[in-house]
């Protein structure tokens, strides 16, 4: 299955300033929400325009690795601690291609990410592609890093790919230095055109809802309904 991916049109310059321009129009639109941001480190661009727009603001690290750290919230992206249906709003901003460096795997952190938040809340992630990280992104393996977000669990409203303007050649002397090395895997398992374009890659997803058990009832109870009209509408056109 080819997936398509939709190309967004920011003005090619560092990667810091396309993830800016990303975060501006996207996070101008969430108001009054409760957010919950993943590893935001010590930047605190998106906590300022959120706190602007009248949100509530928390950060997750797992560790406080500095004294300008914004954790609020202190714990492993697998085992957040807060209660069920916390948030309206979980944000990625360039974390999530780090996760495997701690040891987190996707589908653990997704599934909790999916339990903070509230019914019909959203997940917001971007990454680099083609620049660090676990091999899906350093790849820019679409399929793979779209198959992360469930159907079952999550409805996709966003793909989307914003280009910056750096280019990387040679996967060979990442590898030299030993970075690939260091994480697990060598560098020929990476491989690129030397061509190979750094990009941005944003995706939205929503929490699919689920049913109250009062929801639920009264929705097994039409099924029933359905099915006994649909029997005497049989009966009827046999007989009559």
């Amino acid at each position: 299955m080819k997936l398509i991916a939709k190309k967004t049109k920011f003005k090619e310059d560092t990667l810091r300033k396309v993830i800016k321009s990303v975060l501006k129009r996207d996070l101008s639109k969430i108001k009054n929400k409760s957010v919950l941001e993943i590893g935001p480190g010590t930047w605190d661009f998106a906590k300022l325009i959120l706190e602007k727009n009248g949100c509530t603001w928390q950060g997750l690290e797992p560790v406080d690795f500095s004294e300008n750290n914004l954790t609020h919230i202190k714990g492993s992206v697998e085992k957040i601690p807060v209660h069920n249906n916390t948030f309206d709003v979980v944000l990625c901003n360039q974390s999530i291609e780090h996760w495997f460096e701690y040891g987190v795997s996707f589908k653990k952190a997704l599934s909790e990410i999916n339990r903070v938040l509230k019914s019909g809340g959203t997940l917001m992630v971007n990454a680099p592609i083609h620049l660090h990280g676990h091999p899906y992104f350093l790849r820019g393996d679409y399929v793979r890093i779209k198959k992360l977000f469930s159907k079952k669990d999550w409805a996709l409203n966003l793909f989307e790919l914003g280009f910056i303007s750096k280019q990387i050649r040679g996967w060979t002397k990442i590898g030299t230095k030993g970075f690939l090395k260091n994480y697990g895997y060598p560098s020929c398992l990476i491989k690129n055109p030397t061509t190979a374009r750094s990009h941005i890659i944003n995706i939205h997803v929503t929490k699919r809802k689920t049913l109250s058990f009062k929801d639920a009832h009264e929705s097994y109870s039409i099924r029933v309904i359905k099915v006994i009209i649909r029997f005497i509408k049989e009966l009827i056109f046999y007989y009559f």
